[in-house]
């Protein structure tokens, strides 16, 4: 647990450097720690979180090409681990494959957007980091697509439908 706290700490000390003005630092020290979440997000061992082993699960199903299991799933995610399926990758990849999607959508969206790009990351890891991108890679996935989708919706850069 201790290194979690440690990723608190060291998200809290980067707020600070949402007053540097120089940008070029600024992005790689943002990059650097993101990586490194998406890193810690990815890598996790299985067991660590509630639903790593429901997943780990869900890929043995979708293995069975004979089961009709995809019913019971999104069909985005069903594609995801079809794919890893069909590279033949083990059920772990999807973790990392998540993690980097989720991750790279939301840490984008927050340096882009955000006056205070390290501020948001560290909001967004106190309040949603533990429990929506470890337990739930699915529901991150798509709060991260929820983020820009809203931004575009208040800009009025999307065509009707």
């Amino acid at each position: 647990m201790w290194v979690y706290y440690m990723i608190f700490l060291l998200s809290l000390s980067s707020c600070s450097l949402d007053f540097y003005n120089n940008s070029k630092v600024k992005r790689i020290l943002y990059t650097l720690l993101s990586v490194f979440l998406i890193f810690i997000v990815g890598c996790r061992a299985v067991g660590i979180d509630n639903d790593s082993e429901m997943y780990i699960a869900a890929f043995e199903r979708l293995q069975n090409t004979y089961e009709r299991s995809e019913k019971f799933f999104e069909l985005g995610y069903v594609a995801i681990i079809k794919l890893i399926i069909f590279f033949e990758g083990k059920a772990s990849v999807q973790f990392i494959i998540f993690a980097v999607i989720t991750g790279i959508s939301n840490y984008l969206f927050f340096y882009k957007k955000s006056y205070f790009p390290f501020l948001s990351l560290f909001l967004y890891l106190s309040l949603f980091w533990i429990q929506r991108d470890f337990n739930q890679i699915r529901f991150s996935l798509c709060c991260s697509i929820v983020f820009w989708a809203i931004y575009f919706f208040n800009i009025n850069k999307f065509s009707s439908v």
